[in-house]
């Protein structure tokens, strides 16, 4: 009888400061920042959908409040997918299929690409007979690949023309309002600029938990309508007798210092656990980090 084998894809993007500070806009950092944060959510539940999986979710909701009623997760089975870690633009699939998780890996990074183009990423897929050999395995190989640069595609020829505020080459030339100059654009702030236009920002919601009277600014043009054209402009105030014109913007960078040693003990006490024990452990432990 064929021993049964566990197969793990992991994706994590990289560079995340690099794509969301590329063009030093602050609407573009916000689109930035939401596209990353919704890359695990609509666009891989699509392609679950698309590779007729079911995803295995908690039998309840998460309560951290009460650990002695934590929620179970079953291991998958053929036409199944679990996902112990999906969370900020990294995830790990657990699959009991090889051929599945080859099929996943393979539309993934194409999802990536047009869902997000110009976000580098770091991928890898595992398997072992035990699930914390799979997942070992995977993380291994991903950390061996975070040294190894990829082009991005498509090249630009020698002669096309480049964005002049991030040297890629050029998909767009369009303008914010019919009064502002045309402006060159590269293909992933293209991306960027689209999702705010569109108005589909939902940091707010996220983050202004229970508040409607607020949103994202993104646009920094102070007291000029026509450069913010339709969008809303960010709300400058002159504090302590600051001239006209004085106006600042602050950016704050969570990190999580620390988390990389917590993780590794973290992982040392699941070592001698069973697979449904590792799954349920590591699930509950990233999306009490998310």
């Amino acid at each position: 009888m064929t021993e049964k084998r566990w197969f793990t894809y992991h994706f994590e993007a990289v560079g995340i400061q690099e794509y969301i500070f590329a063009g030093a806009k602050l609407k573009d950092m916000v689109a930035a920042s939401e596209l990353v944060d919704q890359l695990c959510d609509a666009p891989l539940t699509k392609l679950i959908a698309t590779l007729d999986l079911s995803e295995i979710s908690f039998d309840s909701p998460l309560d951290l409040n009460s650990p002695q009623t934590l929620p179970s997760l079953s291991l998958p089975n053929q036409d199944e997918i679990v996902f112990p870690r999906k969370a900020g633009g990294a995830f790990i699939a657990v699959m009991a299929s090889e051929s599945v998780a080859h099929r996943f890996a393979a539309l993934w990074s194409l999802v990536v690409s047009q869902f997000a183009p110009g976000l580098k990423f770091s991928a890898s897929l595992g398997q072992g007979v035990k699930l914390v050999d799979a997942i070992k395995q995977g993380i291994d190989k991903q950390k061996a690949q975070r040294n190894v640069v990829y082009p991005s595609l498509p090249q630009a020829t020698p002669i096309m023309e480049r964005s002049p505020r991030t040297g890629e080459w050029v998909a767009e030339r369009s303008a914010r309002n019919p009064d502002a100059a045309l402006e060159s654009l590269d293909l992933a702030t293209q991306i960027k600029r689209q999702r705010t236009d569109s108005k589909a920002i939902g940091l707010d919601n996220k983050f202004l938990v229970g508040t409607k009277d607020y949103r994202f600014p993104v646009c920094i043009e102070h007291n000029d309508p026509k450069a913010c054209g339709k969008q809303e402009a960010f709300p400058f105030q002159n504090q302590g007798g600051a001239i006209e014109g004085a106006h600042h913007v602050g950016l704050i960078h969570a990190d999580g210092n620390g988390l990389g040693q917590f993780l590794h003990d973290f992982f040392a006490a699941l070592s001698d656990k069973s697979d449904a024990q590792y799954l349920q452990a590591y699930a509950i432990f990233t999306q009490g980090l998310e």
